[in-house]
């Protein structure tokens, strides 16, 4: 794991499985145990509305970096024009244009795939039937680190 300069992250866990939510959880406080230098403020969102209010919340914190776990299979928003965690992505990237978003789905469509790349442009990008709980521990790694972490079939789909 490489050593980052004492750094803060406020992290944004949106989706509508806490399960999932809690592996996120672990795999953070995992790198943190590993390097004491990294804390880590964690807000989840289980629902496009309630990842909106918590946007609005985050970006009001500017001196701290942002990453962002996003669920692109998520119930549409009932109160706002949000249909999808794809909109919720074009959403943060307007609000929050530094944080570090990291893409997770069980979508697998080419053209799905690549609009997500289009509208989102994300840091990560990982396919949940595709990813070990080593390999998220690696990607958050990177991506902590101004790298990019894709699974290994997307790239695939992206080089083509």
């Amino acid at each position: 794991m490489s050593k980052n300069a004492s750094q803060k992250y406020n992290v944004l866990l949106i989706d509508d499985h806490p399960l999932i939510t809690e592996a996120y959880q672990s795999a953070l406080f995992y790198l943190s145990s590993l390097n004491n230098d990294l804390e880590f403020s964690i807000h989840s969102a289980y629902n496009c509305d309630e990842a909106i209010e918590l946007i609005k919340e985050i970006k009001t914190k500017k001196k701290e970096s942002n990453l962002v776990f996003l669920d692109i299979g998520l119930p549409p928003s009932l109160e706002n024009n949000i249909l999808s965690g794809e909109d919720l992505g074009v959403l943060i990237r307007k609000q929050i244009p530094k944080a570090k978003i990291i893409v997770v789905t069980s979508f697998s469509d080419n053209l799905r795939i690549q609009n997500i790349f289009k509208s989102i442009n994300p840091e990560g990008f990982l396919i949940k039937n595709d990813i070990t709980p080593k390999e998220l521990v690696n990607a958050i790694d990177l991506i902590l680190n101004n790298k990019s972490f894709y699974s290994e079939p997307r790239m695939q789909v992206i080089r083509k």
